[in-house]
């Protein structure tokens, strides 16, 4: 295995990296399939390391999210560190590997992190070391930040991708960097669908409630007929001409 600055390692062959990617019942009989899988991938090892605590019973782990369908953890992939997104074991949905084609088609028009691999349990893409937008909205958002953020879902929108978590845009939109900032990305498409559109008005109703942008019954009507016309880039920009500041 080799070493990386950051890495607060846990090997695959451990009874720690068995829970996590059995989380949350580590008796379910997934955990050879699942750590055989991530080492057919190339994964070296998984790393403790992020925003949220996973409590298992080998003690707390941090991971970079955790939610009702998945857990996506910091893992090692030559050499790199990427985020592994982990289908949970009690998760009602069948498989992430949709998941992963909406992934892809959204990092090909510049709106996602770059998948590198995918099967039925698990997703390996690139980690975003940003911040995430709810994160600098909380310490007032720079116009500039809105305004990537708003571009990022427009190239969902040109894509016919609806990306229905906008509406909780502030844990689904991360950027790579912040001094200086970075492109905007826009995670997670568990719920997301192809052949919609509606991206924009999700964010910018979640921008708009916040005071971010300005936000009257004249950008309300703009975005009603931007998703009304099919999402078009001249309404787009109509709204981004009246909402967002300089």
């Amino acid at each position: 295995m080799r070493s990386h600055p950051l890495l607060d390692a846990i090997p695959l062959s451990t009874p720690l990296a068995c829970e996590i990617v059995s989380y949350p019942n580590p008796y379910s009989g997934h955990c050879h399939d699942r750590l055989e899988e991530l080492r057919r991938a190339g994964v070296e090892c998984l790393v403790s390391g992020g925003r949220t605590l996973l409590a298992t019973r080998h003690g707390r782990v941090r991971v970079l999210g955790k939610g009702h369908s998945s857990v996506v953890i910091a893992a090692l992939l030559g050499g790199r560190l990427v985020a592994a997104k982990l289908r949970r074991t009690d998760s009602k949905r069948g498989s992430l590997e949709g998941e992963y084609r909406l992934l892809r088609e959204a990092w090909r028009v510049g709106a996602a992190p770059k998948p590198f691999h995918a099967a039925r349990d698990i997703i390996l893409m690139e980690i975003v070391p940003g911040p995430l937008l709810g994160e600098i909205a909380r310490h007032g958002l720079p116009g500039e930040a809105v305004r990537r953020a708003l571009l990022a879902a427009r190239a969902l929108d040109a894509a016919g991708i609806l990306h229905r978590e906008l509406s909780r845009a502030g844990k689904h939109v991360a950027y790579t960097s912040w001094s200086p900032l970075g492109q905007a990305v826009i995670l997670d498409y568990e719920s997301a669908s192809q052949g919609k559109c509606g991206s924009v008005n999700r964010l910018a109703s979640w921008l708009g409630n916040r005071g971010l942008i300005r936000w009257d019954d004249n950008i309300r009507i703009i975005l009603r007929e931007y998703k009304r016309e099919g999402c078009t880039l001249s309404a787009f920009n109509e709204f981004m001409g009246s909402a967002v500041p300089l």
